[in-house]
Formats: C-alpha cells, sequence, structure tokens
C-alpha cells in the first residue's frame, strides 16, 4: 500500500481582518476562491476583494465594492453582482478596467472563456472580457444554475426548471434542450470525443451528444449529484450526496468501480497526477475530511485526514498546494507530500514501464468500496 500524501503542512495561514459586520465573521467568502497563478482572490459577503501572494500570503491589494461572487482569467479578476452588474479589477493592482450592467440577475460567477465572458442567471448573457460590451443575450430558457462548459463553439449549462440548454456561442441561438425533472447543480463537462457528462438532481449521472444533446448514457445512482465530474484516462468520475465515488467508462457507461467516501462530499473531487483527492464534510464540527485514492490500483491511500478548520467553500488545487478559506475567516495554503514520493517505488516502476510500452496497469474490477 502506497503512502499517504498526507499530512498537510502549512505554508501560510492568515488571519480575518478586524470587522464589526456580524455577518462578515460568520460567513466571510461569497463563492469560490479565484487565481491567476501567482495571486489567491476572494471576495466577502460585504463587498471586499482581496488579493494575496500565493508564495506568501501578503496581501497585494483590496478594495471594496458591492458584494458579489468572484472569478479571474487573462490578467483581470470579475466581481459579478447578484442584480446582474459586473466589475473588471486588474488583477495587479485593483484598479477597476470596467462595469458592465449585463442584465443578468443571479449569483453564479462570471465565467471566463478567452476573451469571452458569460453571466449566467435569468438571462444568458455574453460580453467581451476586455471591454464589457455585451455580445448578445438570450433569454426565456429559465433561470441557469450550474457554471457554464465552453466546447467546440457551444455553450452548456444547466438550470433550476432541470433543463440542460446547448447555446451557440457565436449568436447565443439554441441548439438543443435536454431536460430533467430536478434542479441541476453540478457544471457540465465534455471529452475529446464530444461527449457532455453531467450529475442530476434526479438521481442520474448522464452522458449526451455535444451536438445533438442525445441521450448516450445514463447511470441511476437515486440521490442528487452537485459537483461536476472528471475525466480520467477512459474513464469519468462522480461524487455523489451519498458518500460514493464512481468511475464510469466513458464510452458505455459500465460501472468500473466504486468506492465509499468518508462522509458527503463538499466540493469536486481533485486530481493530481494518478492521485484523486476527495474533499469532504468532517466527521466534526470545525473540520474538512480529505481521502486520497491511487487510480492506478484503486485504492486508499491510508487514512483519511482532517483539516484544522471547516472549509468555507471548495479548496484550490495549484500544485502540491491546496488553498483553503476557512470559516473562522482565516485563508491559509496548506502543501501535500510530493505525490510521487508519497506513492513510492510501486509507481515509480508502473510508471518506468509504461515509458517502455508495457501496461503495467492492473485492470480495476467493481469493489463494494473502499
Amino acid at each position: 500500500m502506497p503512502d499517504l500524501p498526507f499530512p498537510l503542512t502549512t505554508t501560510w495561514r492568515v488571519p480575518p481582518s478586524p470587522s464589526t459586520d456580524a455577518a462578515a465573521k460568520e460567513h466571510p467568502v461569497a463563492g469560490p476562491l479565484a487565481t491567476d497563478g501567482e495571486t489567491v482572490f476572494y471576495a466577502t459577503d460585504t463587498g471586499i476583494v482581496r488579493a494575496l501572494e500565493l508564495s506568501s500570503g501578503e496581501t497585494r491589494w483590496d478594495v471594496t465594492l458591492a458584494p458579489g461572487t468572484l472569478s479571474s482569467a487573462n490578467g483581470a479578476v470579475f466581481l459579478r453582482h447578484a442584480e446582474g452588474g459586473v466589475d473588471a479589477l486588474d488583477a495587479k493592482t485593483g484598479q477597476l478596467l470596467w462595469q458592465s450592467h449585463a442584465g443578468s440577475p443571479g449569483e453564479l460567477p462570471a465565467t471566463p472563456d478567452g476573451e469571452r465572458l458569460a453571466v449566467l442567471g435569468r438571462t444568458a448573457v455574453l460580453l467581451n472580457a476586455r471591454s464589457g460590451e455585451r455580445l448578445w443575450a438570450t433569454r426565456g430558457l429559465g433561470t441557469f444554475s450550474t457554471a457554464p462548459l465552453f466546447a467546440s463553439g457551444r455553450l452548456v449549462a444547466g438550470t433550476r426548471e432541470g433543463a440542460i440548454h446547448c447555446l451557440d456561442l457565436a449568436t447565443g441561438r439554441p441548439l438543443w434542450k435536454y431536460q430533467t425533472s430536478a434542479p441541476l447543480l453540478a457544471k457540465p463537462i465534455a471529452d475529446e470525443r464530444g461527449r457532455v457528462f453531467l450529475g442530476t438532481g434526479d438521481g442520474r449521472v448522464l452522458a449526451l451528444s455535444l451536438r445533438s444533446g442525445k441521450r448516450l448514457w445514463e447511470w441511476r445512482t437515486g440521490v442528487a449529484t452537485d459537483f461536476e465530474a472528471v475525466c480520467y484516462k477512459d474513464l469519468v468520475l462522480f461524487a455523489s450526496n451519498d458518500a460514493i465515488l464512481l468511475g464510469l467508462n466513458r464510452r458505455s457507461g459500465h460501472l468500473a468501480w466504486r468506492a465509499t467516501l468518508p462522509s458527503r462530499p463538499m466540493a469536486t473531487p481533485l486530481i493530481r497526477g494518478d492521485v484523486l483527492i476527495a474533499v469532504c464534510y468532517g466527521s466534526r464540527d470545525s473540520r474538512t475530511t480529505l481521502m486520497a485514492v491511487d487510480l492506478v490500483t484503486v485504492r486508499r491511500i491510508g487514512n483519511a485526514f482532517e483539516t484544522q478548520g471547516e472549509a468555507q467553500t471548495a479548496p484550490l488545487l495549484l500544485d502540491n498546494r491546496l488553498v483553503f478559506a476557512f470559516r473562522d475567516r482565516t485563508v491559509a495554503v496548506l502543501a501535500l507530500a510530493k505525490v510521487d514520493e508519497a506513492l513510492g517505488k510501486g509507481f515509480a516502476r508502473r510508471r518506468r514501464l509504461r515509458d517502455l510500452g508495457v501496461d503495467a496497469t492492473p485492470t480495476p474490477t467493481p469493489k463494494p468500496g473502499l
């Protein structure tokens, strides 16, 4: 059995700034963390946007704007407001670049895709990410509730009404719709063969054709899946709300293996090399549980690890570092052990054999749990 790439070691931890706002003390981070690879950005529910140096935790800048949720790309930070507006800030200085009243009320972060920025809510709106100019808006499809997938000139996202919509990215024209029976929360993903994968609120995981919206296969979980899937080799991996991790064949939907998680997942599974890290709710208050799985052998690596703090939002995985925003209003970077070292000689031997063209991967078999 390989060694565990835990415990995590704290690289830095930034305490909260003094505040008299009770809501800010209880719920500091509004929506996800964002990063440009060098800086970590977060927004509080009182409208403070702060940039922290990833290597040291030092504050690069902070500004106070209307509350919103963050995203970042191409040297800019985007703050999306619930009433539909978007502010774009320079990632290095925090200087305001542009403001747009996109006209799409909602709470999803604005999602960048190159020179474009999707703002989804009661309306689907596409902006120019450099200027904030509105390129198109599509109404009457419901209220969007998932982050969008961009693939092959298309935008795919789900709604509270249970519909999965595919829009032409150039014009906003609806191309196809697939209807489910419950609100959708999991972001769709796609693979290189044009298959769209997502978990639904009505207890299924689906594979759809990106071109036509036709259902290719489904797997019934019986419970909702709130987080996006991840692809690994020929498998697609889902973490469902009954604390089960599923590995399904991408082409057929057949079960390759299943694993039992320590508790209900609170984020999308994270993959680094051949290691998966599941982020789950803690077994007690003020904790978050992490579990590692060797995806080559389909075995748990050691015991679960609990952080000293309860995550407020999904952590970021950046190389060998996990960035957390905790409910105690601290932000911290925790370092993982080097995965290659943690997996030991067996992993290195399998890698050498693969480099020589020898298939040394054990054939996964269905398991009742890890």
